[in-house]
């Protein structure tokens, strides 16, 4: 699609310098910034990325190999299974903060405003 614009040259000018402070065309940087700003992605999507964990059955198998761990009693396949378990934690906890990141930027709100609203707290695991 080409859409043509006609800018107040004041504006046009304040667009080329805020462009050239990233070291890119007026052009890319005004397509950058309408794509970010328009993110097919929605509020409501957000937020189940956000609601979403890791189900209590994975936090039970996880927390008895952290016993079995601490205790000296992991198998090899155990420990392994135990990482992969620590891999998946991590990435869950990395969706679900790049999501609340990208919600409180959407409602203009910070991060710590929207643990509040939706009472998130941090899940305590030992490691």
């Amino acid at each position: 699609m080409s859409l043509t614009l006609t800018l107040e040259p004041s504006l046009e000018e304040r667009l080329r310098l805020e462009a050239e402070q990233r070291g890119l065309s007026v052009e890319l940087w005004l397509v950058q910034e309408l794509e970010q700003r328009f993110q097919t992605t929605d509020k409501a999507s957000l937020l189940e990325r956000v609601a979403g964990g890791l189900p209590a059955s994975f936090w039970i198998s996880y927390r008895a190999l952290i016993a079995k761990r601490d205790a000296e009693d992991l198998s090899d396949s155990e420990r392994l299974e135990l990482i992969a378990m620590a891999d998946q934690t991590e990435a869950s906890t990395l969706r679900r903060a790049e999501a609340l990141v990208e919600l409180a930027k959407r409602r203009s709100t910070t991060v710590s405003a929207l643990r509040s609203l939706f009472g998130l707290q941090p899940i305590a695991v030992q490691s």
